[in-house]
């Protein structure tokens, strides 16, 4: 436990002093009773409805990891898949950039029988779904929501582009390294030889040889699922569904506070934006950035500035609760899926004594 929280000190007090700053800005508009007053006052069901949106978010991650996985290995159980997807929601939410998560998630799949080659091509691919969809959806979004975007402040833009731009260029990079690796070996060496002429960067033949030995891991590894279109169109459809369902939850906060009138789909598009801004904030769970882009994007759909605890129940929604949820899996749900493993393992080594006792007994 010491060395949990040692560990990922930085995630807990980065989670806490959003929280402490979401409560100072909520008592020192409203008051504390008027603050409790209108969370206790929210409208229960669509409270509700932004859980079950949270909720289909982590049904939907474990359904895109589920779909790879069984492409490598067809017997894999989605209750395994659904741990692992848990896990990594956990280690996202305690590491900056949500780095934390997939490295975690490696050992996860280990534990339930995954080798180190398989798990890194699933968690790569599901990487490029996530860019992908995430790019697509901030096009869509922007064009949907161009004359709101407009109104607001001129830096937007500008977050908006170099969010777009960094999921685009994370996976057209992925994409070469699956079908063309040669040509982002040779853009990685050339980067790096540039850089060491400069001296930024020490020993560069060494760094191209490591990285080299990556992009050919990564290769390999992912080149089961280049023949599996159909599978990968499948995770790519779910992948969208997924982000729908998160991109949805300001809006069931909205209407939680008794707000009627907004269009859904542009508020679900604005939330879209605010994802792809925050989530190049060096901070765990863009501590932030993402209660700032929110207040910026959403502040005129609220009232008497109502937007302070929108904030705070979305982020007890979409990120409080990964902590909370991820942490009961990581300690009751091994026990359940290793013991339940344990048993079958026992199970089929019994199998073969048994029905050799029987047919002695038969054979008598």
């Amino acid at each position: 436990m010491k060395a949990f929280l040692k560990k990922y000190a930085l995630g807990i007090v980065s989670g806490v002093v959003s929280l402490g700053i979401m409560l100072y800005f909520g008592v020192s508009s409203h008051g504390l009773p008027e603050l409790v007053r209108i969370l206790v006052g929210a409208r229960g069901r669509w409270v509700l409805a932004a859980c079950g949106c949270i909720v289909a978010f982590w049904i939907f991650e474990a359904l895109v990891l589920h779909i790879f996985t069984l492409r490598l290995v067809p017997k894999y159980r989605f209750s395994c898949s659904l741990y692992n997807m848990m896990i990594g929601q956990l280690y996202n939410a305690l590491t900056p950039f949500a780095t934390g998560g997939q490295v975690v998630q490696v050992v996860a799949m280990e534990r339930t029988g995954l080798r180190l080659g398989a798990s890194t091509a699933v968690l790569a691919m599901r990487t490029m779904v996530y860019h992908v969809v995430l790019a697509v959806y901030a096009v869509v979004s922007v064009a949907v929501g161009i004359a709101y975007l407009t109104a607001l402040s001129g830096i937007i833009w500008g977050l908006i582009v170099v969010g777009l731009l960094s999921n685009v260029v994370v996976a057209s990079a992925m994409a070469l390294i699956q079908r063309k690796p040669r040509i982002i070996a040779a853009v990685v060496g050339w980067g790096i030889r540039l850089l060491a002429r400069i001296r930024i960067v020490r020993q560069p033949e060494k760094r191209i040889a490591a990285l080299n030995r990556q992009i050919v891991l990564f290769h390999e590894s992912t080149a089961a699922f280049a023949r599996s279109r159909r599978a990968t169109l499948c995770a790519y459809a779910l992948g969208f569904l997924q982000m729908t369902f998160f991109f949805a939850i300001p809006y069931c906060i909205y209407r939680s506070f008794w707000y009627t009138g907004a269009n859904p789909g542009l508020m679900v598009a604005i939330q879209s934006i605010v994802s792809l801004v925050s989530a190049f904030v060096p901070l765990p769970g863009a501590a932030g950035g993402a209660e700032g882009s929110f207040a910026l994007m959403f502040s005129n759909f609220f009232a008497n500035g109502d937007v302070v605890p929108a904030i705070l129940l979305w982020r007890m929604v979409t990120y409080y609760a990964c902590i909370v949820v991820g942490a009961l899996v990581a300690v009751v749900a091994p026990r359940l899926l290793f013991r339940a493993q344990a048993a079958k393992a026992l199970a089929q080594a019994e199998r073969p004594a048994l029905e050799a006792s029987a047919g002695r007994e038969t054979g008598e």
